[in-house]
């Protein structure tokens, strides 16, 4: 399981994303867009563009094209296994919590 222990940003709709850092120090980015939930850990961003690696870690069809607005007991059931988000984090496009950066 990927423990997520501080998140930079999360936030937005059509992507919905979301940076934060895992417990072991590597970059973490999860976006929704087009119906698809997708993400990916790298050692840093810059690691995300490598063209030896996968595009994404997990990626699943959970919505329809159009879909992108995120909502967390409609996302959060398709990464309960996967990710342990902090205390309290909403995955939401337009929270109003201090996750939120812009």
């Amino acid at each position: 399981m990927i423990k997520i222990v501080s998140i930079d940003y999360a936030g937005g709709a059509c992507p919905y994303q979301m940076e934060g850092t895992t417990e072991d120090g590597q970059w973490f980015y999860m976006r929704y867009r087009g119906g698809w939930l997708c993400y990916v850990v790298r050692k840093t961003a810059s690691d995300w563009a490598n063209p030896n690696e996968p595009w994404y870690d997990f990626k699943k069809k959970i919505g329809d094209e159009y879909d992108g607005y995120a909502e967390h007991d409609e996302i959060y059931p398709h990464l309960a296994d996967k990710i342990e988000f902090p205390a309290g984090f909403k995955i939401e496009s337009y929270p109003e919590n201090e996750h939120q950066k812009g």
